[in-house]
C-alpha cells in the first residue's frame, strides 16, 4: 500500500479511498499533495483489485481549494514575483490535464463531501462521476470574485447557463441542498449518515462489470464532448493564463482578502 505525506491511501473491498490529509489547513491543495495525487491515481488505475475510487477529506472539510502559499496554480514558478505568459500557459495546461485525467478516469469516481468544498475543492467533486454531500457542506468559487476565466469549463454543462453565470460572476457560496437543486452534487444526506451512504454506493459500483462500467462512462462523457466540453478546455486554460497578466486597480477585490480577509463569505447564501 503506498504511503504519502498529504494523502491517505487505502483499499478495502475493491474500493480505493484517497483522502486529502491536511485537516489543519482545511485540506488546501499544495504542490506536493497534487503530485502525490497524480501518483495515487496511477497506482489505483493499474491495480486490478480497485474497482472504484472514493475521494474524501480528513477533518471537517472536503477541500478549501488551492493553498495560496504553495501551489502551481496561483504561485508563479521559479520564485518569480509575477506571471509571464510563457510561464502561465504551460502551467495552466498541466492543471487542465489533471482535471481531465479525473473526468475521464477509467474507473468510477465518487466524492464524499463534508464541510467546505470551495474553489478547486468544488472542482474536484464536480469532476467525480457521483458526489454525495452532507447537509452541512458548502459549495462555491469565491476566488472568481477577482474576475477572469475559470480554468474548468464544466460549469455550464453541469449547471446550465444561468446558474453557472450566477455562481462564477458573484463567487457566492451555497448550501448542499441548493447545490443538489441545481445539479452541482448528486445527493444530500444528514452528516451522520453520509459515510454509510457512500459505503453502500461504492459497494454497489464495485460489484458491476468494470469494462461495462467504463464503456458507459465513456459514452456519457462522449455526449458532453459532442456538445463541446473537450474543445472548451484549451480556451479556458489559455484565457485563465492570460488573465494573470491583467493590471488591477488598488480598489479592486484581492484574492487574499477573499480567502483570508474582509471580503470572505462565511455563511452560505440562504442560511441565517
Amino acid at each position: 500500500m503506498p504511503s504519502y505525506e498529504f494523502l491517505l491511501y487505502d483499499v478495502q473491498d475493491r474500493v480505493c479511498s484517497i483522502t486529502f490529509n491536511r485537516p489543519d489547513k482545511r485540506n488546501a491543495l499544495n504542490t506536493q499533495l497534487l503530485e502525490e495525487l497524480d501518483e495515487a491515481l496511477d497506482v489505483a488505475e493499474a491495480d486490478d483489485a480497485v474497482a472504484v475510487v472514493r475521494f474524501k477529506g480528513a477533518g471537517t472539510a472536503f477541500s478549501a481549494g488551492y493553498d495560496l502559499r504553495d501551489n502551481p496554480y496561483t504561485v508563479p514558478p521559479d520564485g518569480r514575483e509575477a506571471w509571464r505568459l510563457n510561464d502561465a500557459v504551460p502551467a495552466l495546461r498541466t492543471i487542465s490535464n489533471r482535471y481531465q485525467r479525473i473526468w475521464y478516469y477509467p474507473k468510477p469516481t465518487v466524492a464524499e463531501v463534508q464541510g467546505p468544498a470551495l474553489a478547486t475543492g468544488c472542482y474536484f467533486q464536480m469532476l467525480c462521476d457521483i458526489a454525495f454531500a452532507a447537509d452541512t457542506a458548502t459549495f462555491g468559487h469565491q476566488a472568481q470574485r477577482v474576475g477572469g476565466v475559470t480554468s474548468l469549463p464544466l460549469w455550464v454543462w453541469m449547471l446550465g447557463l444561468r446558474q453557472a453565470k450566477y455562481l462564477l460572476m458573484t463567487g457566492r457560496l451555497i448550501t448542499a441542498k441548493e447545490a443538489q437543486k441545481i445539479g452541482l452534487v448528486t445527493r444530500v444526506f444528514p452528516e451522520a449518515e453520509l459515510a454509510g451512504e457512500v459505503d453502500r454506493l461504492c459497494s454497489d459500483l464495485a460489484r458491476q462489470n468494470p469494462v461495462a462500467t467504463m464503456m458507459l462512462k465513456d459514452a456519457i462523457n462522449a455526449d458532453y464532448d459532442m456538445m463541446g466540453l473537450r474543445a472548451a478546455a484549451p480556451m479556458h486554460y489559455s484565457m485563465n493564463a492570460a488573465g494573470r497578466l491583467l493590471e488591477r486597480g488598488p480598489d479592486e477585490i484581492s484574492l487574499k482578502d477573499i480567502v483570508f480577509g474582509r471580503d470572505r463569505q462565511e455563511v452560505p447564501e440562504g442560511e441565517l
